[in-house]
């Protein structure tokens, strides 16, 4: 069903193919986040920060790493952190967005390198792999209560609906478009066979 992406135009195609939220640089579809025309950028100091926050957030959860903990970590006074995050809850959101946009890009390069990647069973095969190495995306993939806390309860926050099957449908008939999947699948079809594999 699935074949690799071994041009870059197919890759950025797929990559800006997603737009189902966005806020002018982020676009997000599912659990899998891209950046959009323009191009993410962080200063040194902001990927400080998400750094310090996803060792705090995975090793103490959200609610109970502080801002200030965050800015000890990071190096930097409270007051800097506030600079670039009007709150916890925006750098964890903008951690989410770094983490997602790193999964996909990893997970496409594992996909072109493997020679069975482009099978529904090597493109598991490199997620799970993908996953493994990265442990912020593999706790929000179970929406772990112990590292994201009260977020979760949030109306709308970043990972609510990321088992939707409707995302994954969406997801790829953007694949299709990005040519990376062949038209003549069904996307809902393809989609429900993807949450059977994924959560049984």
């Amino acid at each position: 069903i699935f074949r690799c992406l071994r041009s870059e135009r197919a890759k950025n195609d797929l990559l800006k193919g997603w737009p189902l939220w966005h806020d002018d640089q982020y676009f997000i579809v599912g659990h899998t986040v891209m950046t959009g025309l323009k191009s993410t950028t962080h200063s040194l100091r902001e990927l400080h920060l998400l750094d310090a926050g996803a060792k705090l957030f995975l090793h103490f959860g959200f609610d109970k790493a502080t801002v200030a903990d965050v800015a000890a970590e990071a190096g930097v006074s409270k007051g800097a952190v506030y600079l670039h995050f009007a709150s916890k809850e925006a750098l964890l959101e903008a951690l989410i967005v770094r983490e997602m946009q790193a999964y996909a890009l990893a997970w496409v390069e594992t996909v072109e390198a493997d020679p069975q990647g482009g099978t529904v069973g090597g493109m598991y095969r490199c997620a799970l792999k993908t996953l493994n190495d990265n442990a912020v995306m593999s706790a929000m993939l179970r929406q772990d209560p112990r590292v994201f806390g009260n977020y979760l309860r949030k109306s709308g926050n970043f990972l609510a609906g990321s088992r939707s099957g409707a995302s994954r449908k969406e997801f790829v008939e953007a694949m299709q478009q990005a040519g990376a999947i062949r038209q003549d699948v069904n996307p809902a079809v393809t989609a429900h066979i993807m949450n059977m594999l994924s959560y049984g």
